[in-house]
């Protein structure tokens, strides 16, 4: 893999780690604010939690190169998009984190809906 791979792969981990979380607390609160509605911030949000929840399903599954990295740069461990070692990824990881969001998501949306 060259360089350039190897840091494209390194840039899109980061993005997806910090910016996902970041672009759907944005969305939310800017739907919100403009609809006037915590109704709206809530669906917005739940909605925005299941597909990151999705992605890191799928991620794990097909195993893309960028959530591995995501992984390690969770456990705060060097990124090595070279080497990604599927059995160190834990299940818990691929299947607990996805649901947890969907259990946040779906919350968020029966609440925005059922005070709405």
């Amino acid at each position: 893999m060259s360089e350039k791979g190897k840091k494209r792969i390194i840039l899109m981990a980061l993005l997806y780690r910090y910016g996902g979380i970041f672009l759907i607390l944005t969305l939310s609160i800017l739907l919100g604010v403009l609809l006037s509605s915590k109704n709206a911030f809530l669906i917005t949000f739940g909605t925005g939690m299941i597909l990151y929840g999705t992605y890191w399903f799928l991620g794990y599954r097909l195993q893309w190169r960028h959530v591995f990295c995501a992984y390690q740069e969770a456990r705060k461990e060097k990124m090595t998009p070279e080497q990604c070692d599927w059995n160190r990824f834990p299940k818990k990881e691929g299947y607990g984190v996805p649901l947890i969001l969907y259990l946040i998501g779906s919350g968020c949306i029966v609440v925005g809906l059922i005070f709405g």
